[in-house]
């Protein structure tokens, strides 16, 4: 048998035996490899699970792997196989990455087990077509549940784009926060535009809310160019979405809030920091599966049929559910985990009519993610609901009748958004681009975004040939905006150089997408076309960009 596992008392690394995988016979065995069926317990049904064992090359002549995608894989490669569900699992890692025959290696990959599954399959694949002989020494084989810890999360610099009130229209240099414990930090310099006579405010990130307080708090401070004797005050109240600003001088209190034409006037450039204590948020979590690597998602699509006012749109193909909580029937999907939660649906609807689409919580309208005015209806939002809350959308009003009947032009998603604490219990994989001039896009050729605004592992290849290619396997979630001057076309995302899903469609200079989920391999890449000839204007536009592509890996599948 040309590759075979024996055990072996030998010197064994640790114990009485060590595994023995065998390759002889000086024969291309490339598809042949050992396998081990093994269960779980209930309890580890959609959780991370790791895999780690110790190894060693004990004869012959063994190829370690590369690093990265672009890397070559190891002689032998680690898989999962979920029996239940007949599906092929690649780890977070999966090659050997050493060859030495004098100092043992240790490896360790990570996987998310199905929610109705507990039987899977571990592997050992000969991957090459390497004719050399080998033997690996493979001791203290694991699979478990990935550990529990507790910290403080501090995560990496982010950017945003606040909305000012009170200062006119503002150009931003540079405005980042980051989670640090129980706060979120600020900092940031912005330019005023014609400030006016109202209250002068600065949104904080996106779905963050200050935490009760029975006073105003002084948060942090600033500064603007030119001199001045008086000194900024950043103010937070209670249970609000945006910072306040003040000033401390010989004539005002630093404690009270402040009109923009008080504060600045036209063009003052001004710079500010602050640390603002966050509803929700804790400065001790879990740093681990529950809260962190676990991907808690769901995307279905297909032809809605009796689109009705005030009823759920139901989308009746799942194409991916990793706890079971979508309802094709009813369209209807139930929480399974506590967290703020991003609903995204995507449809061409049957006639060009001014209908609102609204995610419902429990029967009960929230918020408004989309309006139907050409017929294409697209949109997204953020709710927070507990383990239990039923999340569907909903038309609020008639007009619409039924969606077409192309499959990928309609596509809803529930996805749970992720605490930072993912960032302190993995690597960070995220890349952000735009494209410094005008990029024509087809089905056949992506847009170039050409200019790096970040890339943690080097990810993108930019040019003609664009794309994003996976450097380790995960769910990745991204988003992308084509400010469109020629044809109206759909945008796509296509998946190694096929076609994957529809991110949305619109009129000349207004393309609207919508985030996307899509779970890759390493080594597999996505690139964004257009389904006709389609240029995206480049450059910048008031100091925005007008097109542009972002990706973040948010944990294991």
């Amino acid at each position: 048998m040309a590759i075979a596992i024996t055990t072996s008392s030998t010197n064994p690394l640790s114990d009485s035996n060590s595994f023995l995988f065998q390759k002889t016979g000086g024969a291309n065995d490339q598809g042949k490899g050992v396998s081990y069926d093994f269960t779980v317990d209930s309890a580890s049904k959609a959780k991370v699970m790791k895999i780690s064992f110790d190894y060693i090359v004990n004869s012959g002549t063994f190829t370690a792997g590369g690093i990265g995608p672009s890397g070559a894989d190891s002689d032998v490669i680690v898989y999962v196989y979920d029996i239940t569900n007949s599906q092929l699992i690649q780890p977070s890692s999966f090659k050997l990455f050493s060859n030495s025959s004098t100092i043992p290696d240790s490896y360790s990959g990570y996987f998310q087990t199905s929610y109705n599954s507990t039987s899977y399959r571990l592997i050992f694949h000969q991957a090459t077509t390497t004719t050399n002989n080998f033997e690996l020494k493979i001791d203290s084989i694991k699979v478990e549940r990935a550990n529990y810890q507790y910290g403080t999360p501090i995560t990496d610099w982010a950017s945003y784009i606040p909305t000012f009130t009170g200062f006119g229209s503002v150009s931003v240099s540079e405005f980042e926060y980051r989670r640090v414990g129980s706060a979120c930090e600020i900092r940031g310099r912005f330019t005023s535009g014609t400030s006016t006579a109202t209250e002068a405010r600065i949104s904080l990130p996106s779905g963050l809310t200050s935490t009760s307080c029975t006073a105003i708090r002084y948060v942090g401070g600033g500064v603007k160019t030119g001199a001045t004797a008086s000194y900024f005050t950043m103010l937070s109240e209670s249970l609000t979405s945006y910072l306040t600003v003040g000033m401390q001088n010989a004539t005002n209190s630093g404690l009270t809030k402040q009109l923009g034409s008080t504060l600045v006037g036209s063009s003052d450039g001004l710079a500010i920091t602050a640390t603002i204590p966050i509803l929700g948020w804790s400065s001790c979590v879990q740093m681990s599966d529950s809260t962190t690597q676990q991907v808690v998602t769901a995307i279905a699509n297909g032809t809605p049929a009796n689109v009705t006012s005030g009823n759920p749109i139901i989308y009746p193909t799942i194409i991916n559910d990793t706890t079971g909580s979508y309802n094709a029937t009813t369209g209807r999907f139930t929480v399974p985990v506590a967290g703020y939660w991003q609903v995204s649906m995507a449809a061409v609807a049957s006639v060009a009519t001014t209908v609102p689409i609204n995610i419902y919580k429990n029967a009960v309208q929230n918020l408004m993610i989309a309006i139907n005015t050409t017929g294409n209806v697209s949109g997204f939002g953020m709710v927070y609901a507990n383990a239990g809350d039923i999340l569907d959308v909903r038309p609020v009003g008639s007009g619409i009748t039924s969606f077409s009947a192309t499959t990928n032009y309609n596509s809803i998603s529930f996805t749970r958004v992720s605490g930072p604490a993912s960032i302190a219990a993995t690597d960070t994989v995220a890349a952000s681009y735009y494209a410094s001039a005008n990029t024509t896009a087809s089905t056949s050729a992506p847009y170039n975004f050409d200019t790096k605004i970040y890339d943690s592992h080097s990810a993108v290849t930019v040019g003609s040939a664009w794309k994003f290619t996976a450097p380790t396997a995960g769910v990745y979630s991204g988003s992308t905006y084509i400010n469109a001057s020629s044809a109206p076309a759909y945008i796509l995302l296509y998946k190694n150089g096929s076609f994957y899903m529809a991110l949305g469609y619109g009129p000349l200079n207004a393309i609207s997408t919508l985030p996307f989920d899509v779970k890759l391999n390493s080594g597999d890449y996505i690139e964004v076309r257009a389904s006709a000839s389609s240029t995206g204007n480049g450059g910048v536009l008031a100091s925005n960009l007008t097109s542009w592509f972002s990706i973040k890996k948010i944990g294991l599948l």
